[in-house]
């Protein structure tokens, strides 16, 4: 019997970071990739006018081409361009080729909310290293076969990556946020009757992950953090695993394998985990324990790091085929590395704040810890031109060491480092540091979760039957704090997910059972400060007796008699205690114990 869930806090502190460089090559990812954050170069952006690249031979200087003659190994180059799509709807389109390209280090922004950054139904292409904002669809491709997105950052209206039709299409890498968070219904990927997709190492805020009518993908390793749900709609054999699911503001994450229209194959089939044990993914809202080990999770001597009970996946139609559960749910995020976010809106007139209607000056103090990394996400409020820096020495002058961000205009400029020293310092902007201006705090080291007490105990016995007294000690338990090793415990005798015991300091307790059965017996521990741990073992109460066989040996002779020495073997089986002893005695004699076959004399 397994134990039911315990209601408890998680505390988790979580995100990667990475500094991807340029692809060589076509289709080559970022090196080296460590997926979840991207940290975009900085690049002086030169005004263009929209490209619209029809056929091969548009691939020229006059549409934007900066290098490469469209082989795999070097394709046409689209670089450095700041590209306004307010007015035309697209930024760069490109259809009606075949040669080999790649978009890089570009600047795409729309003030309407409707525009698309990059649209394409052409193939073999590469997006990366570019930064999209306030369109409605950063990458819109139709048809399209091997495309590559990866490395980019996105603030978008509606979706960030839409593939309708396409075939091989990878998107790695990306930060893709929704310009507006309280819509709720913005898409990070929308693949629509697509082929061969693959979502991972990318961050998703407030941008669901949405598989309509798709077949064949795999979503693996993303970050999705506020309402940035895992939705498929008639979607077939997609694999679904070490994703890391955050609502920061508290709500159950919604994650749908749902029964859609208009798709042309039965939907299904899809698996939320990546089988044991490598597991599935981690949910924020995941509501079970990690007691037990093994494919089965049965196995109840301590946890694995997998949830004993899976993780239902909600459906409109559950007579789907498939597995709509995350068999194997993480206990901690794929990837716990800690980092430091703070977003960041810029005004030359009133200073840094945290929206982009409220600036002071000083700007509000930020938190970080020395050798943590932190992200900021900056934006500017008007057209002027920003930066941001640490000034370490207070000269109010980016020195080499000092943190430096690449300069922006239209906000959403991402940017990453690792505080090297500890102590109060002033953030600026190198253009206005006298009104733009704040402090950041940065503590001597990063204080990580707290350790959580170790419980654990024995049970004696662990077999027996409705006269059993079973009697548990827990004195082996450990705070974890060795300057305050005072614990409480309290028990669930039948791991039913009520507690049978007030918290008590005595570390032993007695139980006897009413039924038979296995039943998880789950200890639970706590600090004076609320800290907790559990344990869980299994009993079998058995309320059948064993039951002996003898089987006799000798000379025959009449009616049933010997007239020889008979060798008399016992068998003895219990299906569910098993066997202890099995003891014999003839005419009234004395008990013995039974060791094997013994002889009687006639």
């Amino acid at each position: 019997m397994k134990a039911l869930a315990v209601a408890g806090v998680l505390l988790a502190l979580v995100l990667l970071s990475a500094s991807p460089t340029s692809a060589s090559k076509l289709g080559d990812a970022p090196a080296p990739i460590n997926p979840r954050l991207v940290s975009q170069t900085s690049v002086n952006y030169v005004s263009h006018a929209p490209i619209v690249i029809a056929n091969d031979s548009g691939f020229n200087a006059t549409n934007g081409v900066t290098g490469g003659s469209g082989t795999s190994t070097d394709p046409f180059v689209i670089s450095g361009w700041d590209i306004d799509s307010s007015t035309t709807f697209v930024g760069i389109q490109i259809q009606g080729t075949t040669a080999f390209w790649v978009v890089r280090n570009v600047q795409i922004h729309s003030t309407n909310g409707f525009a698309k950054g990059v649209l394409t139904t052409s193939p073999n292409g590469v997006i990366e290293n570019s930064t999209f904002l306030g369109n409605g669809e950063a990458v819109n491709q139709y048809g399209a076969q091997s495309l590559v997105i990866q490395g980019n950052a996105v603030v978008s209206n509606s979706t960030g990556f839409f593939t309708g039709g396409g075939t091989n299409v990878t998107i790695r890498n990306n930060d893709v946020r929704s310009q507006d968070p309280n819509s709720g219904w913005s898409q990070g990927v929308y693949a629509w009757n697509a082929h061969n997709v693959t979502v991972t190492g990318n961050r998703f805020n407030h941008a669901r992950v949405y598989f309509r009518c798709t077949d064949d993908g795999i979503v693996e390793d993303n970050l999705n953090v506020n309402r940035s749900d895992i939705w498929m709609s008639s979607a077939r054999r997609i694999h679904i695993f070490h994703n890391t699911l955050l609502n920061s503001f508290g709500l159950d994450d919604v994650n749908f394998d749902e029964h859609g229209t208009g798709c042309t194959w039965p939907a299904g089939n899809n698996t939320w985990d990546d089988g044991y044990p490598s597991g599935g993914n981690f949910w924020s809202s995941y509501p079970g324990m990690d007691l037990c080990t093994g494919p089965a999770q049965n196995v109840c001597t301590g946890g694995d790091g997998i949830g004993d009970t899976p993780m239902t996946i909600w459906t409109f139609d559950p007579s789907l085929p498939g597995n709509f559960s995350d068999r194997f749910p993480l206990m901690s995020p794929y990837r716990p590395v800690p980092i430091m976010f703070h977003t960041l809106y810029g005004s030359a007139l009133a200073g840094w704040g945290h929206t982009p209607t409220n600036q002071t000056s000083p700007g509000p103090i930020l938190l970080a810890y020395l050798d943590v990394p932190v992200n900021l996400t900056l934006y500017g409020v008007n057209g002027n031109l920003y930066n941001w820096f640490l000034d370490y020495n207070g000269n109010q002058i980016p020195d080499a060491g000092e943190p430096l961000s690449p300069n922006f205009t239209y906000g959403a400029q991402w940017f990453e480092f690792t505080p090297t020293t500890a102590g109060n310092f002033t953030y600026e902007c190198g253009f206005y540091p006298t009104v733009m201006r704040g402090t950041m705090e940065i503590l001597p080291a990063f204080v990580p979760r707290p350790t959580l007490p170790s419980a654990s105990f024995t049970v004696t016995p662990s077999r027996g039957n409705l006269t059993t007294l079973f009697v548990v000690d827990a004195s082996a338990s450990d705070s974890g704090n060795a300057s305050d090793p005072s614990l409480e415990y309290r028990w669930d005798w039948e791991g039913d997910g009520t507690w049978d015991t007030p918290w008590s300091v005595n570390q032993t307790a007695e139980h006897s059972y009413g039924s038979p059965g296995n039943f998880t017996l789950v200890l639970q521990v706590r600090t004076p400060t609320g800290l907790a741990g559990v344990m869980g073992r299994v009993v079998t109460v058995d309320d059948l007796a064993p039951v002996t066989t003898a089987s006799l040996a000798g000379t025959s002779g009449t009616n049933g008699w010997f007239v020889s020495t008979v060798t008399v073997s016992l068998a003895t089986t219990d299906d569910a205690s098993g066997v202890a002893s099995t003891s014999y005695r003839l005419d009234g004699g004395s008990w013995q114990t039974y060791a094997g076959p013994f002889t009687v004399s006639t």
